[in-house]
């Protein structure tokens, strides 16, 4: 089942925060490190850190001064210890795992997941466009809007849009006749207003924002510089043919940018947007509703969105709705996906566990003697590679936290935290990962999953491969009497292996 941040605190003895180990002058533990004595227990029996309290007749007694609890070093099989991320991250088996447990239940492509959950963006050719008119108060003449923000405006606000252009190249603006210089102010057929210099028989229009030399009242002389250029590097469509009609020499084109768009999830909608709860959109789809919309909707990226948008499903509901699809539906595609969603939902309803505990928040880190240390000839140490996976997380959740406090852009929070992400993936799954951490001799680190599973796995090497008291193996044959979860055995070797049970049954009873 899912373990909530709440069960892993209950299993944890201490926050671990210090990345290190032991002191390498000392040998002994660092304080609130991987194998700190007052999180995990003491290295010597009955015996505390800093040595006040040393013998059995102490045992239970805390260290006022060092903070370890006296008891019998044994314990460091048994305490766990945790991480607090800084910000959350999505469980590696329930995003890339075969089935993706994650990609059913929202109904979202596993892709479309993973761009979210690793802030990944994807580039995006978008035409620039000027607002002319404007009759709404939160549009204002003369902004620029991506085609992108330009279609969800308008479908809210009344104003008027041209594509934008980039003049690369125009003529100095000289006088060409001596006189008083007029500013006049007209307008342009999409309703634009721009500035003409009168000067005598000769008019010189430029934009509103154009620098120029000279002011209204202004004697000039014939030839001198009125402006540098009839309009900044950005004008209407309108606006450029007009000053390419009347100036020799003015080039230019239209404005395509290119533009990083981030996935964003909406996790929560007023009823009068537009929008759907799940709904992926862009950045600029993001920038475009929220003025639209101000407050109307919620939306998120990275493992928070997910996790926002976990917390907000009713699961109940949610399966009544597949049901009825279910019903309704006529296409075996569509029967197979609402039923793969179904199979999901049934299963964490019949667990009890919460669909938001699929994204991490505290990491639970094993007792230092699953992952111990060993000193080499020379005074060198070797260390399991999940040490280095853990000081991997920690370092990089140290990390995000010193620039959140610091108040960094979230261009490079959001650079932290899919490193943060990919550390705890490494720690679960390093093998199956695109780019698996390596160690010095260039072979990928083993992580929890490749120490469980397998032959040589915790599972059935350490735990189901250990004899007790009997050896179980035979010849495996059919039988078609028995089902698929049935498994048969001799009634000598069925006495044999229950034996101690039997015994225990028969002393407990009165007689």
């Amino acid at each position: 089942g899912l373990a909530s941040p709440e069960e892993i605190l209950s299993w944890s003895k201490g926050e671990v925060t210090n990345s290190e180990t032991i002191n390498y002058r000392t040998h002994k533990p660092e304080r609130g490190g991987l194998y700190a004595e007052e999180i995990f227990g003491p290295e010597n029996d009955y015996e505390c850190a800093c040595g006040k309290y040393r013998g059995k007749r102490y045992e239970g007694i805390t260290c006022d001064k060092c903070g370890v609890l006296v008891t019998d070093s044994s314990v460091r099989r048994v305490n766990m210890g945790h991480i607090r991320l800084a910000s959350p991250v999505v469980h590696f088996w329930y995003l890339k795992g075969v089935a993706s447990p994650l990609s059913r239940l929202l109904g979202i492509k596993r892709r479309d997941l993973r761009r979210i959950a690793y802030y990944e963006t994807e580039t995006a050719r978008e035409e620039l466009f000027i607002v002319t008119q404007s009759a709404s108060p939160k549009i204002k003449a003369g902004e620029t809007l991506y085609g992108t923000e330009l279609r969800i405006l308008q479908g809210v606000f009344t104003f008027q849009a041209e594509r934008a252009y980039l003049i690369t190249e125009s003529p100095r603006i000289l006088a060409e006749e001596a006189g008083r210089v007029h500013f006049e102010e007209r307008k342009l057929q999409n309703g634009e207003t721009f500035r003409v210099l009168v000067i005598g028989h000769h008019e010189y229009p430029v934009t509103l924002d154009a620098e120029l030399y000279v002011e209204d009242g202004d004697e000039v002389v014939e030839g001198e510089l009125l402006c540098e250029r009839p309009a900044k590097e950005i004008c209407s469509q309108t606006m450029f043919e007009m000053l390419r009609a009347r100036y020799e020499g003015v080039e230019g084109h239209p404005v395509v940018e290119v533009v990083d768009n981030l996935a964003h999830l909406v996790v929560r909608v007023s009823e009068n947007v537009p929008l759907k709860v799940g709904q992926m959109l862009t950045t600029l789809e993001v920038r475009a509703y929220e003025r639209a919309y101000p407050g109307g909707f919620e939306a998120a990226t990275g493992a928070e969105g997910i996790k926002k948008l976990l917390a907000a499903l009713d699961l109940e509901a949610l399966s009544e709705e597949l049901w009825e699809e279910l019903d309704r539906a006529v296409s075996q595609m569509d029967r197979r996906r609402i039923l793969h969603r179904l199979e999901v939902v049934e299963q964490l309803r019949r667990s009890g566990n919460r669909p938001q505990d699929m994204v991490l928040e505290v990491i639970p880190v094993l007792p230092p003697a699953l992952r111990p240390m060993i000193q080499l000839e020379g005074g060198k140490f070797a260390t399991t590679d999940l040490n280095d996976l853990y000081r991997r997380i920690i370092n990089r959740n140290n990390r995000l936290k010193k620039l959140m406090e610091m108040g960094a852009p979230e261009i490079i929070l959001r650079n932290e935290r899919r490193m943060l992400q990919e550390a705890v993936d490494a720690l679960i799954h390093n093998e199956k990962k695109d780019n698996p951490i390596k160690g010095r001799d260039g072979r990928p680190l083993k992580s929890l999953s490749e120490r469980i599973q397998g032959k040589q796995g915790r599972l059935r090497r350490h735990l189901l491969g250990r004899r007790v008291d009997y050896s179980g193996r035979a010849v495996i044959v059919v039988n078609p009497k028995l089902k698929l979860h049935q498994c048969g055995i001799p009634k000598k070797m069925a006495l044999e292996l229950f034996k101690p049970f039997v015994l225990a049954h028969v002393e407990g009873l009165p007689y």
